[in-house]
């Protein structure tokens, strides 16, 4: 799988340390689009797409609940930052930022950070770097505009995503909002042979406000589907490539799921229609449009089965705890396979281990039901006609309570 990232947001995924693998992500509001960077391993299209996210709060500049953090630091309503790099290398590095530290506040409902910044357009980096005694959390603000313009960062783990920052050993460790008492800020990148000015004015940390996306239309490229349940704020989602819509709970407890429609026909991977079409993503709902996502677009070029199982899904190991090499084969005789024996359940190597139907009498069918295997029974008259009636599960035997004189059964086992 490969992520897609933006012109802000890396598609790279790299390791955390306590917390992990770094999934890469961005960042939007409700309503908005984001065009799309496609690493090259996807330039001849991707065989299938999946979407994973997270619903964070919303944000008001002018909510009653929001803090001034430009007067606990003392610096009036506006701030300079100035840097410079004369050398010929970019410079990442976060031991020149200006640290003020302050009384014990509490930010459990406000994470996200925003400010007015009058941008120069030259490339750098602004950070602003929240501290709880050994543990912090980075705001980054990539200075690519001029003019002012008020700007908002939702979570203390977006810098860990942006192209010229990342995870570092300051956030390595679970951050408690709730005795924040300092503040850094400061250029954490700047390109090379460049000076750079920026003015900070308003620096504040939002009020959270939860509210539900409530039904969103998700569009990748040119297709979209829309999910017809809301999902609650601080809820993570994840579209698979099955088309299978999945919302869970902070802490990734499935909440409810729905199968959403491609208009591809069944067999086909969900949004195939996009092969080629990967470079804009929106997630559009009738709620606020200040409610900030988090997203993931991943595409797969290539499928590649896991080297654990065979083609077929065979564990190698059960394979091999059976002294055999391959699934392919009739090794006891009994007329069924390896691979087939294992989803049934039974003994490869034991001819008398198997799953066959006999009838015990007129309307009385019987198997040899294996412990944890699940089992459902179906009937047809003809064998000539196109589908099956589901008669329900049954363990072992089945009494069929059918009136046609003549007519078929099969028992199919779960895998």
């Amino acid at each position: 799988w490969h992520a897609l990232g933006t012109d802000e947001y890396t598609h790279e995924w790299h390791f955390g340390q306590e917390h992990g693998t770094i999934t890469p992500r961005f960042y939007l509001r409700n309503g908005s689009f984001q065009t799309l960077e496609t690493p090259e391993e996807l330039n001849s299209g991707a065989e299938q797409i999946r979407i994973v996210g997270r619903v964070l709060p919303r944000f008001d500049a002018s909510a009653a609940g929001n803090i001034d953090l430009m007067s606990r630091m003392g610096l009036g309503s506006s701030l300079t930052v100035n840097g410079n790099n004369s050398s010929g290398s970019n410079v990442w590095k976060d031991s020149e930022l200006m640290k003020v530290s302050f009384s014990d506040v509490d930010l459990r409902s406000n994470r996200g950070v925003g400010c007015w910044v009058t941008g120069d357009n030259s490339g750098a980096l602004l950070l602003i770097r929240l501290h709880r005694n050994g543990t912090a959390r980075d705001y980054t603000i990539p200075v690519n505009f001029t003019g002012r313009r008020w700007v908002e960062i939702p979570t203390g783990e977006q810098a860990w995503r942006i192209r010229d920052w990342g995870w570092t050993l300051a956030t390595r460790k679970t951050m408690d909002y709730q005795y924040v008492n300092a503040v850094s800020i400061g250029f954490g990148h700047i390109p090379s042979n460049t000076t750079c000015s920026v003015l900070v004015e308003e620096l504040t940390v939002l009020a959270e406000t939860a509210e539900a996306l409530a039904a969103p239309t998700i569009t990748l490229g040119e297709q979209s589907v829309q999910l017809s349940n809301s999902i609650p704020a601080e809820s993570h989602f994840v579209l698979d490539e099955d088309g299978t819509f999945t919302v869970y709970d902070e802490d990734w407890n499935a909440l409810f799921f729905q199968t959403l429609e491609s208009g591809e026909p069944p067999q086909a991977p969900f949004f195939q229609a996009l092969e080629t079409n990967l470079t804009t993503f929106s997630i559009q709902s009738a709620s606020s449009t200040n409610i900030w996502l988090e997203v993931g677009v991943q595409a797969s070029a290539e499928t590649v089965h896991n080297p654990a199982y065979t083609t077929s899904g065979t564990p190698k190991s059960w394979l091999q705890a059976h002294g055999l090499s391959s699934d392919l084969l009739d090794d006891d005789l009994d007329g069924l396979l390896s691979w087939e024996e294992f989803i049934a359940g039974t003994v490869p190597t034991n001819a008398a281990s198997i799953l066959r139907v006999t009838q015990a009498a007129p309307q009385i069918f019987e198997w040899q039901a294996v412990s944890g295997k699940t089992y459902t029974v179906w009937f047809k008259t003809n064998l000539l006609d196109s589908s099956w009636i589901d008669l329900g599960p049954a363990s072992g035997s089945y009494t069929s309570d059918t009136d046609s004189a003549t007519g078929f059964i099969r028992v199919e086992v779960a895998q």
